[in-house]
């Protein structure tokens, strides 16, 4: 009867089967390669005197830079930018200064990064994309992807000090 029983319970265990949860599909394209992008890039601003720092919520030593793509094959028709970074803990629409907490650097004010060289495209917050722009891939082209960068006054007095932010950007081509 002990051997019976074993031989049932092994029998009874060996033919459990577990029923799926769910279904995860995994999708992709294999593309050509991407645009050549220059990965590493330092856009400096004029220093700013604390005259120019005076009203809460102004813009102030605003500078255009842009983004250059070259040899984009031609499978590629757009392209927009992610730009990540902390956040600024007083407006999340700017970035953080790097090292927030140091004695050394400015307070009161944050990174604010705009579509185009114009105030009057939208913001780039961080960690968020562009605009898409639309790319020319004539062979031998550079694509310029046109942005604004300058710091927004948050605070009524302005600490002095560096004023400096990072960030990454990865290129999105949608």
């Amino acid at each position: 009867m002990k051997k019976y029983f074993t031989a049932c319970a092994l029998l009874i265990a060996g033919n459990s089967v577990a029923a799926p949860d769910g279904t995860l599909t995994f999708s992709s394209n294999v593309v050509g390669t991407a645009c050549v992008v220059n990965p590493t890039q330092n856009v400096v601003i004029e220093d700013i005197p604390t005259g120019m720092l005076l009203t809460v919520g102004s813009v102030v030593a605003a500078r255009n830079f842009d983004i250059e793509l070259s040899n984009c094959p031609s499978s590629i028709k757009s392209a927009k930018v992610k730009f990540e970074g902390t956040a600024s803990s007083v407006d999340n629409t700017l970035f953080e200064l790097d090292e927030p907490d140091s004695p050394n650097t400015a307070k009161g004010i944050g990174l604010q990064l705009r579509n185009n060289h114009s105030y009057n495209t939208g913001y780039i917050n961080p960690n968020t994309e562009s605009y898409s722009v639309t790319l020319d891939t004539t062979p031998g082209n550079i694509n310029k992807l046109p942005f604004k960068v300058g710091y927004k006054v948050l605070n009524k007095e302005v600490q002095l000090g560096k004023a400096n932010v990072t960030t990454q950007f990865t290129i999105v081509y949608p």
